[in-house]
């Protein structure tokens, strides 16, 4: 059985080695070593380790891919090889492994083995590290939705301000992974913070359909009216990516339904762009005006020129001119939705049917006014008469 670990370095050697980090020449790479025939990343020999510990073999060796006997122990989820590397003097518990270059306690987090996490860190395993994705053990937690883990790096110390190379920080993680009992323990970093792509937690939550996880970073105050560079707030996105629960939530929470993006588009635009009816309706339920952008209504032409009939119907409110529910006629019929014209120009005589019997309505009512101080005049012409016969 090879080992080199034990013997004099050679240039060979240290080339090798000269590849990698600091941590890494805690490691000496016996590619050939018999051991790795019954250690792998899926599997793990208990016995094997103890025969080849027994023997006298250096536990601080690497396979060809650079992974060492502990992570690969941590990797496997064996507690009892953990133990027994564990207790052999020199261990290299802060050695990075593999092209990746995690920690054992990176493997130990992202598996979310609780009691490995605790004996890495009883056995002062670094937790600052990052691998080549930027990612801490602490990240690694989020990962495997593992609280318990979380907290014990957490009370060890670890920073929870790091950032990975999309610039998510650990709410972004936790929200991509719909990890929303992370959301309160990671109290400490900002709800609101933005990534590298200029969304915050909260958008990514909503954009991957996290319910939960929205609902825990709404209770923290999440801004639901912020922007991302191209001016959507979350009730765009929340549209955009079809998600009704989401939309209720953040207008519930406060969200302007009537905000415009930078391409003057509301939330109930982009909802009709994309035929969704149900968005539609609750929207207008709850505030929304198709009219908001300079009196006119954008909405109902684009519903009339893809003739959504039942859209149309919907969108033609008392602030809708008549100007435009011709318009918007006049445009389904040269686009040949038969039905939406239809509707429209019954719509457009309704209101003038109605507008007429307004008239008629209030032009009564005026000269009924008129004859009644027609007939208040003549009275008091009366009672001025009589006076003066009294008088004289």
């Amino acid at each position: 059985m090879s080992k080199r670990g034990q013997q004099p370095e050679s240039d060979h050697d240290n080339n090798k080695r000269s590849k990698h980090a600091t941590t890494t020449d805690k490691l000496t790479t016996c590619a050939d070593a018999e051991i790795w025939n019954s250690i792998t990343l899926d599997d793990f020999s208990v016995k094997a380790l103890f025969q080849y510990i027994r023997s006298g073999g250096d536990v601080n060796i690497a396979n060809a891919d650079g992974y060492g006997l502990l992570y690969l122990a941590a990797r496997n989820e064996s507690t009892e090889a953990m133990r027994m590397l564990l207790l052999q003097p020199g261990v290299a518990v802060e050695a990075v492994h593999g092209p990746n270059r995690e920690l054992a306690l990176h493997a130990s987090a992202t598996a979310g083995h609780v009691d490995a996490v605790e004996l890495l860190l009883e056995h002062d395993s670094p937790h600052h590290i990052r691998d080549a994705l930027g990612h801490t053990p602490l990240t690694s937690c989020l990962f495997s939705q593992s609280i318990e883990c979380l907290g014990l790096l957490l009370d060890a110390g670890a920073d929870m301000h790091v950032k990975d190379e999309q610039g998510n920080t650990l709410l972004h993680l936790a929200a991509i992974n719909g990890f929303a009992a992370a959301v309160d323990r990671l109290d400490k970093i900002p709800v609101d913070e933005r990534n590298a792509r200029g969304l915050s937690p909260l958008a990514v939550a909503i954009g991957l359909g996290h319910v939960e996880t929205m609902q825990r970073l709404l209770a923290r105050g999440a801004d639901v009216n912020g922007t991302t560079r191209l001016g959507n707030t979350i009730l765009h996105h929340a549209v955009t990516w079809n998600r009704i629960e989401a939309v209720k939530a953040v207008v519930d929470a406060g969200g302007n339904v009537n905000v415009l993006n930078a391409m003057e588009e509301t939330p109930l635009m982009l909802a009709v762009q994309q035929r969704k009816i149900d968005m539609v309706r609750y929207l207008m339920d709850h505030g929304a005006n198709p009219c908001v952008v300079d009196n006119t209504n954008m909405p109902l032409m684009y519903a009339a020129n893809h003739g959504y009939t039942e859209m149309c119907d919907l969108l033609i409110t008392n602030d809708t001119s008549d100007f435009f529910i011709q318009s918007a006629a006049e445009l389904s019929e040269r686009v040949n939705q038969i039905n939406t014209n239809k509707l429209l120009l019954a719509r457009l005589q309704e209101r003038k049917q109605t507008n007429a019997i307004e008239e008629d309505t209030d032009f009564s009512a005026l000269i009924n006014m008129s004859d009644e101080d027609e007939e208040q005049q003549q009275q008091e012409r009366s009672q001025n008469n009589n006076n003066q016969q009294e008088n004289s």
